[in-house]
């Protein structure tokens, strides 16, 4: 049953992560890929639990670990969080909002939710606004999750230098 996939997804999990702390170089960069590999088909094809044992356990262990770099990671998370958008149900808007969130640093660069100009992505919007859909009772943790994502983009805005000429500029510019 479930169980049993979730058993040996966590053990996979546990033994990926050894190995590439284990390995340098070429070998661990050919390791790194094909974990991203399954990883990949995890959370794009898993179901909900398949997808919460690799967000917990697989992923910090190649996420900023590889020599592509944030940005290329980034990519690869965002596409899964698309997908799972795509799908539209309750589990999946979940799950992306929780790997949204665990790696918040690099999507939130990618997305460029603090960004007021022309050039952000939608992806992140969508995401935060599906979260804040759902009813306040049963699903306060999608719609923290949400909050979350929305507020740290929002204090990024804040903080980057020139923000009050940006802000007034686009407001002189909307009249």
């Amino acid at each position: 049953g479930i169980d049993s996939i979730v058993v040996a997804a966590r053990g996979y999990c546990r033994a990926a992560s050894a190995l590439l702390q284990s390995r340098s170089g070429s070998s661990a960069a050919k390791l790194r890929d094909e974990v991203w590999k399954v990883a990949d088909d995890a959370l794009k094809a898993g179901d909900s639990d398949e997808r919460r044992v690799v967000i917990q356990l697989l992923l910090p262990s190649i996420v900023n670990k590889g020599s592509e770099g944030p940005e290329a990671d980034a990519q690869r998370l965002s596409e899964v969080v698309r997908t799972l958008l795509e799908r539209g149900g309750k589990a999946e808007v979940a799950d992306a909002l929780s790997l949204s969130v665990a790696f918040h640093e690099v999507l939130l660069d990618l997305w460029k939710m603090h960004s007021l100009e022309p050039g952000s992505q939608d992806l992140g919007v969508r995401l935060v606004r599906q979260g804040l859909l759902f009813s306040f009772k049963e699903n306060a943790n999608l719609r923290k999750q949400a909050r979350f994502l929305l507020e740290t983009a929002t204090r990024r805005m804040l903080c980057t230098p020139k923000v009050d000429e940006t802000l007034r500029s686009q407001f002189a510019a909307k009249g």
